[in-house]
């Protein structure tokens, strides 16, 4: 269990901790960082390589489809022109036609009979001919033929169908069209033109494959008019596969090359990344001695110097305990706040003993008031009983006198217990309200002193919640009796303000003034308890007061009081 007990502390302690969650989890992660970087470098290769051959096989079918959409429109201008004129006159008028079809041009009739033909002519006479003739003749429409001996034959008919332009090109005109494609990073990509019957046209690069390639990946697709990328095996090796249709004569245009010779360069460099946890190893240990010295060391005397503080040694929270500039800046706030709590330990043992002083001292007050005005009251009472009492006996006329005088030695003792009680606790505040309560008061302080106290109300008087009102109450009675004690203020101001929800009061006076400490703690170093029980009051119901005060520019004391939802105080 000892043993047991010193590894769970030292597991709790911080260097442990910051072994556990910083340094290991940190090695882990660039361990991870480190092995799963190569899977998501491949990853992102394939993506970014797969965009490229897309974007590259989709721009060279676009191409080629345009040039064969070029060739088809002037084999059909080349045939209108037959039609309205003589056949070998517009031939020769086109001779810019060969370089299009470099395996010549044949004009035909619409029975089939050539009608001229230039003298590089291969494959437009013949079974084959005629048989290429009568597809076009029932299609009406521009039409590439069948590969025939390296030969690709495409005939189209004039506007009025009498004459069928018949053009034939080499594979090899193919080839150069296709041959930008394989320039720079695409010099190992292998190119496949496909027929609309899936049979191989031309052919760029290494590769093999003959005859049919409506099985081989992509071709299928691309003559559906699909285009993209896919990733897969051939013979044994994984290759990359963009396709793309050629639109305008339904070909499939199909761009393969193999995966490892394009990544292989940069899954080198990737492969290495490894090696960043040596250095990242090192790092980490200095940054932990670092912060063994500069954080660990010095918070653990910081903490210590805080559970001296505790234990009431003010000044060990004094002493410096080095580290960085933020531990350093922590000791310093913990240095004013010990200060702040000090000083106001020494107010609350100050403010304590002069609620205790006043409260002694208000007992001997009304004990005085009771025995010098109300108990002699009383015994006055008892003695006008006593002679009311004997005048009944011997001299009844002068009993309705002694009545008289007892009933106003009566009269006076109810008023002096009601003034008591007004003093203990105003009849008004709960009977009328605040405003009627707080109307009285300023007329009983200016009856009672030489101040002059005036009361002004704004806005539609409501009823608050009774600890609120007597608050306000209490708060108004004391900033009027300091304006006519300690401030020896001409005139007062109350002024009670209902501003829905808000009530504001405000009371002024013209009196010396004083300086206004920053702190509340401060008010009772200063003497001013009575400020002390007036912020008390206030946050106890959740209102705000403000005092605003200069020495000899009198004294400003605000209350802003917002009563709570549902009615609570």
């Amino acid at each position: 269990m000892t043993y047991l007990s010193k590894a769970l502390g030292w597991l709790r302690g911080l260097s442990a901790q910051l072994l556990l969650l910083i340094v290991l989890p940190l090695t882990l992660l660039l361990i991870a960082v480190a092995f799963v970087g190569v899977n998501l470098h491949q990853r992102d290769m394939r993506a970014l390589v797969g965009e490229r051959d897309h974007r590259a096989v989709t721009l060279t079918a676009a191409r080629l489809s345009a040039q064969m959409e070029d060739r088809f429109n002037r084999l059909r201008a080349l045939a209108d022109r037959a039609a309205a004129e003589a056949p070998e006159r517009a031939l020769l008028a086109s001779g810019d036609l060969l370089t299009d079809f470099d395996a010549g041009v044949v004009l035909y009739d619409a029975a089939g009979r050539v009608l001229a033909a230039t003298p590089a002519a291969r494959g437009g006479r013949g079974p084959a001919a005629q048989t290429w003739l009568d597809v076009v003749r029932r299609s009406g429409e521009p039409t590439v033929l069948p590969l025939s001996e390296g030969i690709i034959p495409m005939a189209v008919p004039s506007g009025d169908a009498r004459v069928i332009a018949l053009g034939a090109f080499s594979v090899e005109g193919l080839r150069s069209s296709l041959a930008p494609m394989r320039m720079n990073d695409h010099s190992r990509m292998t190119l496949l033109l496909s027929d609309p019957q899936g049979r191989l046209l031309a052919s760029l690069g290494p590769s093999s494959l003959q005859g049919d390639l409506t099985s081989y990946p992509g071709v299928a697709e691309a003559l559906r008019g699909e285009s993209g990328v896919t990733f897969v095996a051939v013979q044994g090796e994984e290759r990359v596969i963009a396709f793309a249709p050629v639109p305008s004569v339904g070909w499939a245009l199909v761009a393969e090359e193999a995966w490892a010779d394009v990544v292989s360069p940069q899954m080198r460099l990737s492969q290495a990344a490894p090696l960043v946890l040596l250095p990242a190893m090192l790092i980490a240990l200095i940054a932990l001695a670092f912060a063994w010295g500069r954080v660990v060391r010095p918070l653990q005397a910081l903490r210590e110097r805080a559970a001296q503080l505790g234990r009431g040694d003010w000044q060990s929270i004094e002493q410096p305990v080095g580290g960085i500039e933020e531990v350093t800046e922590l000791q310093r706030t913990l240095v004013h706040m010990a200060q702040q709590v000090r000083r106001a330990r020494e107010a609350l043992e100050g403010y304590i003993a002069d609620i205790t002083a006043a409260q002694e001292e208000e007992r001997k007050r009304l004990a005085r008031e009771l025995h010098d005005q109300t108990i002699q009251s009383l015994v006055a009472l008892n003695q006008r009983v006593q002679m009311a009492r004997r005048a009944l006996a011997h001299d009844p006329a002068r009993a309705d006198e002694k009545l008289a005088e007892l009933q106003s030695l009566l009269a006076e003792t109810v008023a002096e217990v009601r003034r008591f009680s007004q003093a203990l606790r105003p009849i008004y505040l709960e009977e009328l309200g605040l405003v009627p309560a707080l109307e009285m008061l300023a007329r009983e302080c200016q009856a009672g002193t030489t101040m002059q106290v005036t009361f002004e109300t704004v806005g539609t008087p409501r009823r608050l919640p009774p600890a609120a009102e007597l608050a306000v109450y209490r708060i108004v009675q004391e900033a009027l009796n300091n304006a006519a004690r300690h401030a020896q203020a001409r005139a007062a101001h109350v002024r009670v303000v209902f501003d829905d929800p808000a009530l504001i009061v405000q009371v002024s006076d013209d009196g010396l003034g004083f300086s206004v400490p920053e702190q509340i703690s401060e008010l009772a170093a200063r003497g001013h308890f009575g400020l002390m029980g007036m912020h008390e009051r206030a946050q106890l119901i959740g209102a705000h007061l403000a005092v605003r005060s200069q020495p000899g520019q009198g004294t400003i004391v605000e209350i802003r009081y917002a009563p709570p939802p549902f009615g609570g105080a």
